[in-house]
């Protein structure tokens, strides 16, 4: 069963690439995975996210509600300390956001499954049901939410869900947030957003409490996008 590591946020305005530092634990097979989103942007896609150099591997990268954008990157045993972790986008982003999480003691088999996303332009709440979670699994989920409005304050995570990271963009439109779940809770990922959201996308994904013979496997998306 993997154990929680550690988490980090960042954000940034318009640019092409948004950096930040998150520290990795020395113990035994490590897993990290980023969380990647921009808002009010042009039209484009992540071109590639790395840890201290090392690249991660997409596992979904998709656009909605026009101008929004958000993906996922997974990678296996990344170098332990602290280290930087760099979003590079195709074209330059506006409202840029990232959460990255680690963990240890995973699945040496399939380290990752499910990757599950949902999008709504509506107050939320942002919800995503990942399929195929059993108790012992961990499932971890990251979100975004956007207003057009006043304003927008910190979600709320979930019941059964432990938040951890979530920070809001400057001037205050967007949310940036990331959460876990023991599987024996289900595998619904919920955050209650603030009442002036216009939209909110977000990935949830299973990290597999035991081997199930494939190191990828299965992919489920509801927006336009890609799994590696």
């Amino acid at each position: 069963m993997a154990t929680f590591d550690a988490a980090s946020v960042a954000k940034s305005g318009t640019a092409t690439s948004l950096s930040w530092s998150h520290t990795t634990s020395a113990d035994a097979d490590r897993i990290m995975l980023v969380g990647c989103f921009a808002a009010a942007g042009v039209i484009g896609s992540i071109s590639s996210v790395t840890y201290n150099g090392v690249g991660a591997t997409e596992r979904y990268d998709a656009q909605y509600e026009t101008f929004h954008l958000h993906g996922l990157y997974t990678l296996v045993d990344p170098d332990s300390g602290s280290n930087t972790v760099v979003i590079t986008w195709s074209a330059s982003q506006d409202q840029q956001g990232g959460v990255a999480m680690t963990f240890y003691g995973r699945n040496t088999t399939t380290p990752f499954a499910d990757v599950t996303a949902a999008t709504g332009a509506t107050t939320g709440p942002a919800t995503v049901t990942v399929p195929n979670v059993v108790s012992g699994d961990i499932v971890v989920d990251f979100a975004t939410s956007y207003s057009y409005g006043a304003g927008n304050s910190a979600a709320t995570v979930g019941a059964n869900q432990t938040s951890r990271a979530a920070d809001i963009s400057s001037p205050a439109f967007v949310v940036y947030m990331g959460s876990t779940q023991a599987g024996a809770d289900g595998g619904v990922m919920s955050w209650t957003l603030d009442t002036d959201t216009s939209t909110w996308g977000i990935i949830g994904v299973r990290l597999p409490a035991a081997a199930a013979g494939a190191e990828w496997q299965g992919f489920m998306g509801v927006v336009t996008g890609a799994a590696a």
